[in-house]
């Protein structure tokens, strides 16, 4: 049977016994290789091999031509060329691949060509195509800058003689202020209308502060004593003696079931409004001098003495954190997100402190303050520090920056006492014997409409 020789196994298999040294061992059904050696010279250079139905043949390389197996065939020449192969079957192109081209004929009618569109149909969409602009990305409106206190909307003649303190209630609406003629009046500035006025003090009224619910307030005086007054009736519900010196400085807690006072004696005293225990329930007595100012948060009694020293009381974890400033302290208060504690102090300087830390984060200079008990204040948004002054201005910083944001002309005398209201950017400021109500430039009075 003659014709090229198939190979029936892998490659790399062993081979015939037959075949000529140095040719690819192949196990072969060839009758010429089995009876006629020399025919075995002449299928070296021709060893083929089936795949996929396509004959192929091996790279010569210098005369070496490669076989599968890592194995090299030597021969005189290039290996002829193998026959055509004929396509196979394929599972999923049809009978044949690639197909027989088309007869040429007409058209199939499914295949015919469309008519040309009219000229018209073709200019236009030869035309390019307009492509839309994106829409306009309007930027974002910035959120408005927090407004300071800057017209004078009208200044109240309290009838006290000196105003020693002016305090917002919690709402804002109202206000008390504090006289040296003994007695402590209710006001509603935004309308310049004194409501009420309450008398039972026997020395000049220093500090006052109002309840959550305005049914009581609290004030301290200089005789040495804290009263405890229902504002509906105008009486006083119960004094609390205890203190050796005068009283500088009272507050509410949230629930205005304690009062802390904070006196020249060098102690913070809290008593209780609900029983009648004449005694304080706790006596702080930390400070190595007078106790110039307190103020109070959900569970932290802040304050500030005249030995240099801010002390936060964490009533929740018992612990006492003093932060020494190196002046006597004038007033002290809470940032309104509770993270930071302000001072001012007798150097002329406010200090921002870090109240886990106690860590200096900014110091505010221009006003003067050497000689009297001034007030500092934090705006409603935390944007600016606020200080009065002994030249009689207000100075605002910015908080962040440092840097000297308004100065308002209160008056020529000193300005004892502020007072920023808690959610809008107003401010009360006490000098002589009267108090200032100051708004924003965009401020439009409506009448007699409450805020």
């Amino acid at each position: 049977m003659d014709g090229p020789c198939v190979p029936i196994a892998p490659q790399g298999r062993s081979g015939c016994p037959r075949s000529a040294p140095g040719t690819v061992p192949t196990r072969c059904r060839c009758p010429h290789l089995k009876h006629e050696p020399a025919h075995a010279e002449h299928h070296p250079q021709q060893v083929h091999v089936v795949g996929c139905g396509v004959l192929q043949r091996r790279v010569g390389l210098g005369g070496r031509w490669l076989v599968p197996g890592g194995g090299a065939v030597r021969g005189a020449g290039p290996p002829p060329v193998p026959p055509p192969v004929t396509p196979l079957r394929s599972r999923c192109r049809g009978p044949t691949w690639p197909p027989a081209p088309a007869a040429a004929g007409p058209p199939s009618p499914r295949h015919r060509p469309l008519p040309p569109p009219p000229p018209e149909e073709a200019a236009e969409a030869a035309a390019p195509v307009p492509i839309p602009a994106p829409p306009m990305a309007f930027p974002l409106p910035r959120p408005a800058r927090p407004e300071l206190p800057q017209r004078r909307v009208r200044a109240l003649e309290c009838g006290q003689g000196a105003v020693r303190a002016v305090r917002f209630n919690v709402d804002g609406n109202y206000c008390l202020t504090c006289g040296s003629d003994k007695t402590l009046k209710l006001w509603n500035p935004h309308k310049g209308t004194a409501l009420r006025s309450y008398q039972g003090h026997g020395y000049e009224v220093l500090d006052a502060a109002g309840s959550f619910d305005n049914g009581h307030l609290c004030s301290c005086s200089a005789d040495k004593t804290v009263a405890l007054w229902d504002v509906a009736t105008g009486q006083v519900l119960r004094k609390y003696r205890g203190h050796a010196g005068k009283v500088n400085c009272v507050q509410f807690n949230e629930e205005a079931t304690i009062i802390v006072s904070g006196s020249i004696d060098s102690t913070v005293r809290c008593w209780d409004c609900r029983s009648r225990r004449p005694d304080p329930v706790q006596v702080l007595d930390e400070a190595k001098d007078g106790v110039s100012s307190v103020k109070l948060s959900s569970h932290e009694i802040l304050s500030g003495s005249v030995d240099g020293h801010v002390r936060r009381y964490d009533l929740r974890a018992g612990q006492l954190y003093c932060d020494y400033v190196g002046s006597p302290i004038t007033s002290v208060c809470f940032s309104k997100d509770g993270q930071c504690t302000l001072a001012a102090s007798l150097d002329s300087t406010l200090r921002l402190l870090d109240k886990d830390t106690g860590e200096l984060l900014g110091e505010y200079k221009g006003h003067r303050s050497t000689t009297y008990r001034l007030d500092c204040v934090l705006s409603e948004q935390d944007t600016h520090v606020g200080c009065a002054s002994e030249d009689g201005h207000v100075y605002f910083w910015d908080l962040v920056e440092g840097s000297l944001a308004r100065s308002l002309p209160v008056g020529r005398g000193v300005v004892q006492s502020l007072s920023f209201h808690p959610t809008l950017p107003c401010l009360l400021a006490a000098t002589e014997g009267q108090v200032q109500l100051w708004r924003e430039d965009s401020f439009q009075e409506q009448g007699d409409t409450e805020m």
